[in-house]
């Protein structure tokens, strides 16, 4: 049986972090915030993180410039993107620098949880870790 990923919430809306991590240990995975993208950054060196919820607009370090920093430190973790703006460019823009997907807050717990389980299940096949058949069909 797969163990659970841990997920590192980066949002500079403490409420809506705050919630999220408390929702997702509700669900049983292992999850951290982080206020910023400097402070993931420090986190994803430290400790490894199997899946990043990163939200878009952040003061000072932008979700942007935060993934770009995540692929060229070649941090090992799957990243889903949040956005409370709906902007098909900036989701295309993403998913080119190696994000999983986006999301448009507010997302419901449920597709939340169901990204992260997907992110999770293709890293674990890219990485060798996970058979492909093990995976449930048409979720990678």
């Amino acid at each position: 049986m797969q163990r659970l990923p841990r997920i590192l919430v980066v949002d500079d809306e403490a409420r809506f972090r705050e919630n999220l991590v408390r929702a997702l240990h509700i669900e049983g995975f292992e999850a951290e915030g982080a206020e910023n993208g400097f402070r993931a950054l420090e986190k994803l060196m430290q400790d490894p993180f199997d899946v990043v919820l990163l939200d878009m607009k952040m003061p000072e370090l932008s979700g942007e410039d935060t993934l770009f920093c995540i692929r060229e430190r070649d941090l090992d973790c799957a990243v889903i993107c949040l956005s409370g703006h709906v902007s098909l460019d900036d989701a295309t823009a993403m998913i080119r620098q190696g994000a999983f997907d986006y999301l448009i807050k507010p997302a419901s717990l449920e597709e939340i949880v169901e990204k992260v389980r997907l992110a999770h299940e293709r890293r674990l096949v890219e990485k060798g870790e996970a058979d492909a058949s093990d995976i449930a069909p048409g979720t990678i």
